[in-house]
């Protein structure tokens, strides 16, 4: 008998999650089927895998749920349970990725809804009632508790003390004393408890929890160790919001309450410890929550977002309550302690952070005869991290600390003291520039002894200079001396380190084999960079000598000479140096089966990682073309002259010990079956007149389909370009200058593993009995780049970390290296970083070392003289080349050949971002003919070719890369109304503030006949809403330009960027991707893109909710009251003057082209080709 529908309620509220049920009642599964549901599935995260597919949850749905898809009603309450479902893998997947994006990025995962009802459940079935609506802390406060048990943080309850602490009172009374001053109850003992003591508990609701601390690690602790062995009474109220919705000092009247108890002298001591996250110096380090104020505006940036507005008001006022506080305290004769980050001024980025140490209430009590500040090194108490922190003191035992006095600064805003620039530790994180935050909110256990020992003083007839133990010294270094400033201009603190190897105290390398072996270090560069350097870079000899030193100082000297054969690197050395210096990956080189000693493993078998502190996680694996199994493949070319140029170059890898040779009975008794396969060969002939042998890893012998790499392989391109420049401009070393060179067979260098050497065989000739097999990389593997890019990060990373943090950068992109260096030292270091490769055993190719303040690095165009990034005029001039001459072709292209001119054109976005929305075309088209057909080229990729083509003609193929952009923030709100007949453009600029009344504001109505693509028969404009929405966008992009010109005279390398509102989720995603293939807003993004460009701006569109953006939608539906009459800007849609638009609206029927190719593909079926495709040198 079926349960009637209130018992299927009340089973769904007791056993099945609030947020699944939801989620069925917001698609329309009845009761019913919730209650049938509900039986087997009790979560969002479970129901998600309920079935792989539709098909498959169909017949799940009959099966389980008895729905048969026989009438109207069955088929609609069939898909409301799939709905149901695909929404729920959605949730699932969202959430899987923000869990691994938080565990990734190491911030704070997100607590899901259905967590927190179990937490309020369990402590309501505890308590007997319902808990309050405001009991119920944070969201974000439970999710970071949640965080830091699964971490297992230490001390948890005792840290919740100190964490977020907006500002704490103390009062502390002997025992037995009468009067005004007893803290205690109304019998004179002093403690809530009639007995003399604090209870020392907080308490929430009817809930207590003990946070007192069982060792003496913070400020409450020690203090009652000193009130106990005095017999004093300790009374401490600590306010915090934290612990406690009551304590949030944001409201008024708490604030008010505890100003009045200083006021009236409750109190005898006040420590002060205001919220420091909105004036933090880590938001002005890239990658990381952006800064919302600096020096110049202090309360905040005029153009922050609402919600980042909000964090910066709250912070401005816990700061100012906290300077009352102050004042009053001392106005009232009680002593107080201030706390805050030290002011360290300028950042190596050329930022100026804000401090709450530059407000006029802080240079007021600076200046008062009995207020005292002071700087420390939290490092000097125990910190795991130097934490540069200032004290506003009228405590008298605080007068004698050592580093007194406000904070200084030079000319430039950069850091004079008190502190030194040095805190006499070693650290692995810097003192200026960033501040580091890795370390827990509650202070090191030693500072909290010296806080209580000051705050103690005040009772116990102190007031004299701190006792040398509250000033712990740093017993095991030497003193530093104060390192001149000047020192210090490319952001490196410290001294150069020393003896860190196994117990030696000698320095690992320095300049003197450079000086010796490069005399003139400034002419040696000059001829290395103009092609004018004869032979190896050092003398072999003094080569030797330098690694005999350095194998010297390892542990074990004798292993480290030990070379492996058949690749040049000093692998054993290399591996006890990484050790020692703690490289995260220095295991791969000689422990276990598979290694760089050994031989690495193919790929084929096991999976390649992760390896997650090198390299980032994999998101999309790479395509191979399918093809049928063939072990024993057929060369692409056979002939006497492919023969002959196969024999010599394996030959001359036989010599090198890369490959050798054997019977093909022998290989295949070696290894049998699947272990022998035997790739096609190929010749590719290089600009040298060399050739390069390709051996085709995926075609017959499915090698490459097989492996598999779980790390994403990344190169360094034009933003890390673009990164180095802004630093040379903000940083001392203008003066930047480049060397380039080649790792000469960079990929044949590391060795595989004998049982892998069968899958890297090749023939001369198709019919010959003789088989090579490769037992190095080989180019043409998949795996080949992994395996390098892996190796030579190792060697890098031993490099840089030798080199300490002087001015020099390493870039490697497949084989081709870049480092450059700036400063009055950029010889030096340019040759000593080629002294440390070069002793590794890098093999350079000695022919191709170029260089110079101009050069051309893989394809990009680097100008260090002038701050310029771009394409090469040699790459330039063969796009060129290749569009005009399928124009001549009377544009019938091979499809393999336009593939390669696509794919090079894709490169060029990279840097010059306006070709990308224009290559939206080509990928559509690509996508759905034949590779290897001969085809015309749809009249949309012609025109949109013509226009890439017009562009690099006019010479567009650079940008100015070394000034920072200027961000203004959001500067626009759009929305777009797509009526029957009309289509309503309109929005809000918020240049002149959040305010509606005074904001300029515009509106542009569209008739069929104005704009005739964005309407369709019988469905008038609603179809093309996103296309309206990124047209309304444009609109405001050119109003901004015509009647805002301050917004576009910024420098850089785009003269400014912004963000504009818009509640089109699709438009977002758009304006970051610059990439669609629907039409028309493909058209409408190409028209924004080379507006974009041609302003010099870059302009994002941010999706808001469309509750959030009610003003802008109000005005498409002719509402005005939120505005001004008067402020309203004109526009007309022929003022526009669209460049690219009018052009591209000719192939609208781009779709059906698409289709047509599509039925064409299809019908005439893939055909492979037997002729292997060599693409053309690129520049």
């Amino acid at each position: 008998m079926a349960a009637d529908p209130a018992a299927q309620r009340q089973f769904l509220k007791d056993n099945v999650d609030a947020d699944f049920i939801f989620l069925l009642e917001e698609h329309g599964v009845d009761l019913a089927l919730q209650y049938a549901i509900g039986q087997h599935y009790k979560s969002i995260r479970t129901f998600a895998a309920f079935a792989d597919d539709r098909g498959a949850a169909r017949t799940a749905i009959t099966a389980d749920f008895g729905v048969q898809a026989e009438s109207a009603a069955d088929r609609a309450r069939m898909a409301c349970v799939i709905t149901s479902w695909e929404a729920s893998k959605l949730i699932r997947e969202e959430e899987a990725k923000l869990r691994a994006e938080a565990k990734v990025l190491g911030v704070q995962k997100p607590l899901v809804s259905s967590d927190r009802a179990a937490m309020r459940a369990a402590l309501e079935a505890v308590r007997g009632y319902s808990v309050p609506e405001s009991e119920e802390p944070a969201l974000e406060y439970l999710a970071h508790k949640l965080e830091q048990i699964e971490n297992g943080e230490p001390e948890l309850r005792a840290k919740i003390r100190l964490e977020a602490s907006t500002w704490v009172m103390l009062a502390a009374k002997c025992r037995g004393k009468d009067g005004k001053g007893e803290k205690g109850g109304k019998d004179g003992k002093g403690g809530k408890d009639g007995k003399g003591k604090a209870d020392g508990k907080i308490k929430i609701g009817e809930s207590w929890f003990d946070l007192v601390s069982k060792t003496p690690a913070d400020v409450r602790a020690w203090l009652e160790v000193l009130c106990t062995s005095q017999n004093i009474i300790l009374e401490m109220s600590e306010v915090d919001i934290c612990r406690d919705p009551s304590m949030d000092l944001l409201d008024s009247a708490v604030a008010d309450r505890c100003l009045l108890q200083v006021q009236n002298s409750e109190w005898d001591v006040v420590l002060v410890t205001p919220p420091c996250n909105t004036f933090s110096r880590a938001r002005c380090v890239q990658p990381g929550p952006r800064p919302l104020r600096s020096r110049i505006y202090p309360a905040g940036f005029p153009w922050l977002s609402d919600s980042h507005r909000a964090a910066a008001d709250n912070g401005n006022q816990f700061v100012s309550f906290s300077f009352q506080i102050c004042t009053a305290a001392l106005s009232n004769s009680i002593p107080f302690l201030l706390e805050h980050p030290e002011d360290l001024g300028m950042t190596t980025t050329g930022h100026t952070p804000a401090s709450i140490w530059q407000l006029p209430e802080a240079a007021a009590l600076f200046t008062h005869e009995q207020v005292v500040t002071f700087a420390i090194y939290q490092c000097h108490y125990g910190a795991h991290t130097p934490k540069p922190t200032r004290f506003l003191s009228s405590i008298a035992a605080t007068f004698g600390m050592r580093f007194m006095g406000p904070p200084r600064f030079d000319s430039a805003d950069k850091y004079l003291g008190p502190l030194p620039k040095y805190c006499g530790h070693r650290h692995s994180n810097r003192l200026l520039g960033a501040a580091n935050t890795a370390a827990a909110a509650a202070y090191p256990p030693d500072l909290c002894k010296a806080i209580a020992s000051w705050t103690f003083s005040v009772f116990d007839g102190g007031g004299g200079a701190p006792s040398v133990a509250t000033i712990p010294e740093v017993a095991t270094l030497p003193e530093q001396d104060d390192i001149p400033f000047s020192e210090l201009k490319s952001g490196c603190e410290g001294p150069p380190m020393v003896g860190d190897f196994a117990g030696s105290s000698d320095e690992f390398v320095d300049g003197m084999f450079v000086v010796e072996c490069v005399p003139d270090l400034a002419k040696s560069t000059f001829r290395l960079a103009t092609g004018h350097w004869n032979g190896p870079l050092f003398d072999q000899g003094r080569l030797e000598e330098l690694r005999e030193d350095w194998f010297n100082m390892l542990p074990d000297p004798i292993r480290a000479r030990e070379m492996i054969p058949h690749q040049p690197f000093y692998l054993r050395a290399i591996s006890q140096t990484l050790r020692i210096l703690g490289d995260p990956d220095y295991r791969i080189i000689e422990e276990g089966k598979f290694c760089f000693v050994n031989g690495v493993e193919v790929g084929h078998t096991a999976p390649l990682g992760p390896v997650p502190q090198v390299f980032r996680i994999r998101r999309k694996d790479q395509k191979y073309d399918e093809s049928t199994w063939q072990p024993l493949m057929q060369n692409y070319r056979d002939g006497a002259e492919v023969e002959k140029a196969l024999e010599e170059a394996f030959t001359k890898e036989e010599a090198e010990g890369r490959m050798f040779p054997l019977s093909l009975a022998e290989a295949k008794a070696r290894f049998p079956g699947p272990a022998l396969r035997i790739a096609a060969q190929a010749v590719i002939p290089k600009p040298d007149h060399e050739f390069r042998v390709v051996h085709d890893g995926t075609h017959g012998v499915h090698v490459n389909n097989e492996i598999v790499m779980l790390d994403r392989l990344e190169s360094p391109g034009p933003r890390e370009i673009s990164s180095i420049q802004k630093l040379g401009m903000v940083a001392e070393e203008k003066v930047l200058f480049g060397l380039v060179g080649d790792v000469k067979k960079a990929h044949r260098r590391y060795l595989h593993h004998p049982e892998h050497w069968g899958v890297l065989a090749c023939r001369t000739r198709s019919d010959s009995s003789v088989v090579w097999l490769n037992r190095t990389g080989t180019f043409g593997i998949a795996s080949a780049a992994y395996w390098f890019a892996r190796l030579i990060g190792l060697v890098g990373r031993l490099s840089l970390r030798v080199m300490l943090q002087a001015f020099v950068f390493m870039l490697i992109y497949a084989d081709d290296l870049h480092l450059l260096s700036g400063g009055s030292d950029r010889w030096l270091n340019l040759w000593m970083s080629l002294a440390l490769l070069c002793m590794q055993g890098t093999p350079f190719s000695e022919k191709k070392w170029r260089g110079g303040l101009q050069l051309d690095w893989v394809g990009y165009w680097i100008d260090y003289g002038r701050f310029k990034l771009g394409i090469s005029e040699k790459r330039c001039q063969w796009i060129i080349r290749s569009i005009e001459g399928i124009e001549g072709d009377g544009w019938l292209v091979d499809v393999r050949r336009f593939h390669e001119l696509h794919g090079r054109l894709g490169f060029m976005s990279q840097i010059l971002i306006w070709i990308r929305p224009f290559l939206a075309p080509g990928y559509a088209w690509l996508a759905v003919v034949s590779k290897g057909a001969v085809l015309a080229l749809p009249n949309l990729i012609r025109c949109t070719l013509r226009f890439i083509l017009d562009r690099l003609r006019a010479g567009s193929r650079t940008y100015p890369a070394g000034l920072a952009d200027k961000d203004y923030g959001e500067l626009f709100r759009t929305d777009a109304a797509c009526n029957s007949d009309s289509v309503v453009l309109g929005g809000w600029f918020l240049v002149r503030g959040v305010v509606c009344k005074s904001a300029p504001w515009f509106q542009i109505t569209l008739r069929r006949e104005e704009a005739p693509w964005l309407f369709k028969e019988g469905l008038g404009s609603s179809w093309a809403s996103t296309s309206a929405e990124l047209l309304s966008s444009l609109v405001a992009l050119h109003l901004l330009e015509r009647d805002f010109p301050e917004v576009f005279s910024c420098p850089g390398s785009f003269r400014a960027c912004f963000a504009g509102g818009t509640d089109n989720k699709s438009a977002d995603a758009i304006s970051a991707r610059l990439l669609t293939t629907k039409v028309p807003v493909m058209f409408v993004l190409m028209e924004y893109a080379h507006r974009c460009d041609l302003a010099g701006v870059r302009c994002l569109l941010n999706w808001r909710p469309r509750d959030a953006n009610q003003e802008a939608d109000r005005i498409t539906k002719n509402d005005f009251s939120d505005f001004c009459p008067d402020l309203r800007v004109t526009v007309s849609w022929s003022e526009l003057n669209f460049s690219v638009l009018p052009s591209l609206l000719r192939f609208a029927n781009f779709q059906s082209t698409l289709e047509d190719a599509r039925a064409s593909a299809s019908g005439e079926g893939q055909s492979p080709s037997r002729i292997r495709f060599e693409k053309s040198q690129w520049g």
